[in-house]
């Protein structure tokens, strides 16, 4: 899991109720990780911190837009 992609969808029109789309590309493949609630800092933090140690520690880089909560997450 050498690297995780985040970014953001609005499930309703006019920027309203995002979630969070995790995904990593895993054996050539791109692999949906999770979909999380909304886009805050905490939210993405807390499912970082959830990722085992062994596979934490194959991460070499993290890819997201510019939003902010996201970079300080990662």
């Amino acid at each position: 899991m050498e690297q995780i992609g985040l970014n953001e969808i609005s499930l309703k029109k006019g920027h309203k109720d995002f979630v969070t789309v995790v995904s990593s590309h895993i054996d050539g493949h791109v692999q949906l990780l999770a979909v999380l609630k909304d886009r805050k800092k905490e939210t993405v933090e807390d499912f970082l911190a959830s990722i085992p140690k062994k596979l934490k520690k194959t991460v070499k880089s993290v890819c997201c837009d510019m939003y902010d909560g996201f970079i300080n997450a990662a």
